[in-house]
């Protein structure tokens, strides 16, 4: 008896999962099909907001109008007042330029003129010189102590050393004129150049910072500041924000029940309002993570998705009525 129920069960326990179906852990769940939905949107700028600030210090003594005003790359946005940064350029523009008339003079070595100078100034030693040992010779001709006195003869024989000694002075200046500047000179008088104008730049640079300019055609979407504002780069702060109007795209909160209905490329459909007619062709270009928040009463493995999914579409084509931060509803299509 016992034999035949060991034999019986393993034909009831195939015959009860044949009538009641597999555990629901081995059940096999077939993959839910995309759908298609609707959610709002705003039109923003595909290329997204810059941010304009400052790296001066100084009082805003002009900035631009305000939002709405059209701008153009190169347009002036703000302008720091930075008079004691220009009066400093101009002086360090005035030192270099003496350390480059220095470096040339060096380079360039005497001129005609002064090398003509210290000829004539060798032939004036020349003749003192001779004139000095002829009234040597002379007073040597003489008795000592007779036709001439001990005092005179030696004022006579220093005379003749020192005009001697002038000559050879001279020649060698004149020597030195002509040999032109030393290499370590020269060098000296180019490091003078090279650093003058070194500090000339970064002052120049450093100037220019107190311009700011567009990078980019657009428009003023805010202005942060006004004229007369103190601004510091110690810190950092936001004083316009431009965007370009003409690269639009579509920006939209999908709720987290839609977060397997999103993908990208995905195609969808624009319907504006006001002036807007018809429907605008766009597509999925990006998807920003969905915010995840573990709760407090359930594992870890059932975190789940607490906040809108942020997706930007790009439009097939450039929009002309459209606007920024106009509102937009987004018909997205079933992702493929």
């Amino acid at each position: 008896m016992v034999r035949f129920a060991s034999a019986f069960l393993p034909f009831v326990a195939a015959l009860g999962l044949a009538l009641c179906g597999p555990p629901e852990s081995l059940a096999q769940t077939s993959p839910q099909p995309h759908a298609a939905f609707t959610a709002r949107g705003f039109v923003e700028p595909a290329e997204g907001v810059l941010s304009i600030g400052t790296a001066a210090t100084g009082v805003i003594e002009r900035i631009a109008e305000g939002a709405g005003e059209r701008i153009h790359a190169g347009d002036e946005l703000l302008q720091i007042d930075c008079s004691p940064l220009a009066a400093d350029v101009q002086s360090l523009a005035a030192q270099a330029e003496a350390a480059q008339a220095a470096d040339e003079r060096v380079r360039n070595g005497s001129r005609p003129q002064e090398i003509a100078v210290g000829e004539a100034n060798v032939g004036v030693a020349k003749a003192r010189a001779e004139e000095a040992a002829e009234a040597l010779r002379r007073a040597q001709a003489l008795q000592l102590g007779i036709s001439v006195t001990q005092a005179v003869m030696l004022q006579v024989e220093r005379d003749a050393r020192i005009t001697s000694a002038q000559l050879e002075d001279a020649r060698a200046r004149l020597d030195l004129l002509r040999s032109g500047s030393r290499e370590e000179d020269i060098a000296e008088a180019d490091a003078r150049r090279d650093a003058s104008a070194a500090a000339v730049d970064a002052a120049r640079a450093r100037l220019a910072q107190c311009t700011v300019r567009s990078p980019i055609d657009g428009v003023v979407l805010q202005r942060l500041a006004s004229r007369g504002q103190f601004v510091t780069s110690a810190v950092p702060s936001v004083l316009l924000r431009i965007a370009n109007d003409k690269a639009l795209g579509v920006r939209t909160e999908v709720e987290p029940a839609h977060l397997n209905d999103v993908c990208v490329h995905q195609r969808a459909s624009i319907v504006g309002g006001g002036a807007m007619a018809g429907e605008l062709g766009a597509s999925v270009a990006r998807i920003a993570p969905p915010t995840v928040v573990a709760s407090q009463t359930v594992p870890r493995q059932a975190e789940t998705a607490s906040a809108p999914i942020d997706v930007f579409l790009t439009l097939d084509q450039p929009p002309t009525m459209l606007h920024l931060g106009e509102e937009v509803t987004v018909r997205f299509q079933a992702c493929p």
